[in-house]
């Protein structure tokens, strides 16, 4: 019976951390109105976009439709209200295609998306640049990809942290209980408690989860939470190989009216 508490309490965690990942995961807004933005290859594309809150937690994605054997690179330059460059953030998207002792075999990623947060409520600017792979022009110009920009309710990699820690938690306190639950009891009011607690094995499941919604309500509000502090971007791109920071774009940016963008981008 302690394997079947043990299962049932581990089972409705799961779904109640499951839902928690979703909400934090929400656009903030309908989506009907942050429409997808049509891009191909050797294109360099200006996108405007809006923050409603300081310290909000902003989605970049971008979806498409890859030929065979083929890969785009994707670069998002970031400018912020002041048209201060922020950040650049580099992704691919690609599908690959073969045969080997097994039969043909075909992998592909056709979807990424980033969540990043952005310091200060207004109007920010993203360039997206494409370019293709090595592969004859004809075919990777006929790969197209759909690009948007919008909100989310909180940091999703914040809390998966802390669910590994909530989980550890409550496991140990279900070894406790359990191992409170089989020892002789010292006086005669614990042994009267344990007594009717047995006659209910799911009891300890009640109180568990009683805790585990707790820690869990509280780590969402804190995932949730707008963080308006300074956000040093150069600081995350040393631990995102994904994200950099241009030395000479931000230079640039802080020293002269307007944004620039560099040119193009480089090879796989």
């Amino acid at each position: 019976m302690s394997l079947l508490r043990f299962a049932t309490t581990t089972l409705i965690a799961t779904i109640l951390a499951w839902l928690c990942k979703l909400y934090v995961q929400e656009p903030v807004y309908s989506l009907e109105k942050v429409r997808f933005i049509s891009s191909k290859n050797y294109q360099s594309i200006p996108y405007k976009f809006e923050t409603s809150k300081d310290g909000a937690m902003v989605r970049f994605e971008v979806k498409g439709y890859m030929r065979d054997n083929t890969w785009s690179s994707f670069e998002f330059e970031v400018f912020g209200i002041k048209e201060t460059y922020l950040f650049t953030y580099h992704d691919e998207l690609w599908t690959e295609t073969g045969r080997d002792s097994d039969g043909a075999w075909r992998e592909s990623r056709n979807h990424l998306y980033f969540d990043i947060r952005l310091p200060e409520a207004g109007e920010y600017h993203a360039v997206l640049h494409t370019s293709k792979g090595p592969v004859p022009r004809a075919r990777a110009t006929e790969n197209h990809f759909n690009f948007r920009v919008y909100e989310i309710n909180g940091n999703k990699e914040w809390l998966n942290i802390t669910m590994w820690l909530l989980g550890i938690l409550c496991f140990g306190a279900f070894l406790i209980s359990d191992y409170l639950g089989k020892r002789e009891p010292s006086s005669r009011y614990l042994h009267e408690f344990i007594q009717k607690r047995s006659k209910n094995e799911f009891m300890p499941i009640a109180w568990l989860l009683a805790l585990y919604v707790f820690v869990l309500s509280a780590l969402t509000a804190m995932a949730c939470h707008d963080d308006d502090l300074l956000i040093d971007y150069r600081g995350k791109s040393a631990s995102n190989k994904n994200l950099k920071v241009d030395r000479q774009l931000r230079e640039h940016s802080m020293s002269s009216a307007g944004y620039r963008t560099r040119s193009g981008l480089g090879g796989k």
